[in-house]
């Protein structure tokens, strides 16, 4: 269950970055701006996206993987937020690479958080089905996008990201799981 968790809320910053994609071009005609400004918001995020891991595995390391996991989507709900009721594309392209900052932590230590709680014999598996969280990230996050974008306009493919940054760190239960754990390991 743990892992599963864990999946779901490392696909948050893969789907961040493809959701709105099919929306784009409603994007550029809402804010009146060429194509290459519209996609700064997709290629800001996944910089971002790659950038901000490092800065969380430092931070975890500090805090530990749950305060950083916590911390992290607080502030991707509230940057998406911020990207759902964007007034400009400045704001937008800013929000969004924020959010992608942001979402990006399990990216850093959903690994090791695996690895904390299977033994290494079992481990394989379990990072198999990690993996499937950013893995099939990309592969629905458009179609969803679309179909939101298509029915709702661009703005519903952001509160989409909300709803789903509320969700994902749905691993409170989890986290006093990992403690119980690691004591019957220290036992």
């Amino acid at each position: 269950m743990i892992t599963a968790v864990v999946a779901f809320a490392a696909a948050a910053s893969p789907v961040g970055s493809a959701t709105i994609m099919p929306a784009l071009p409603v994007v550029k005609e809402h804010f009146g701006i060429s194509e290459t400004v519209t996609n700064l918001s997709v290629a800001l995020y996944m910089l971002s996206m790659s950038i901000f891991p490092l800065w969380w595995s430092s931070f975890s390391e500090t805090w530990g993987r749950r305060s950083v996991y916590i911390l992290s989507f607080v502030l991707n709900v509230i940057f998406c937020v911020l990207s759902a009721v964007a007034v400009d594309i400045s704001m937008l392209i800013v929000m969004r690479m924020l959010a992608g900052g942001a979402s990006a932590s399990v990216q850093a230590v959903g690994a090791g958080t695996i690895a904390d709680i299977w033994e290494p014999k079992e481990r394989g598996r379990a990072m198999g089905i990690f993996y499937l969280g950013p893995l099939c990230g990309p592969l629905l996050a458009p179609i969803i996008g679309g179909g939101l974008a298509e029915a709702f306009g661009w703005r519903s493919t952001q509160w989409f990201l909300v709803i789903y940054g509320g969700v994902a760190p749905a691993d409170r239960p989890a986290a006093a799981s990992v403690r119980r754990i690691k004591r019957r390991r220290e036992r």
